[in-house]
């Protein structure tokens, strides 16, 4: 028997702490400025879902790649060392979702983090989006999905 951890990997929003994709709508609706201060606030905000510790063997490691764009990195980088110290975070910094075209930034994501999980060595992802675990399972990952978004 092999006494090996296994090095888990955990995307953050929807996952590791609670999404309002509604209200993320609602911030994409406001002018630049305001948006920069709301989407702030919001991600300073969230509150702890899964928590990584409770599901994994002393011997695991824990990762969470997050698409997350890079100017909320201080932030994100902050709310870990808060809530799960010890866990490092992978910002991916993709780019907002634009409102048309969705395909094509689903698929950058999926790519970015592909590419993360691959560098990474991670045994096992957890992700919320469907979408995104379909496709990471087509590609030879290991994927569970917890949670998920609205279709």
């Amino acid at each position: 028997m092999n006494n090996q951890g296994i090095r888990i990997g955990f995307d953050l929003d929807g996952v590791i702490c609670d999404i309002s994709v509604t209200t993320l709508r609602m911030i994409d609706q406001v002018d630049e400025e305001k948006k920069l201060m709301l989407e702030k606030w919001y991600y300073k905000e969230r509150v702890p879902l899964l928590n990584p510790n409770l599901i994994m063997a002393n011997d695991d490691e824990a990762f969470v790649i997050t698409a997350r764009p890079s100017y909320l990195a201080t932030i994100t980088k902050q709310w870990m060392r808060k809530y799960y110290p010890g866990i490092p975070v992978i910002i991916l910094g993709c780019k907002s979702a634009p409102k048309s075209d969705l395909r094509c930034w689903w698929k950058s994501i999926i790519d970015e983090k592909v590419k993360a999980i691959k560098k990474l060595r991670i045994d096992l992802y957890i992700d919320d989006s469907p979408e995104i675990v379909k496709e990471l399972r087509r590609r030879g990952i290991n994927c569970l999905q917890y949670g998920g978004l609205l279709q």
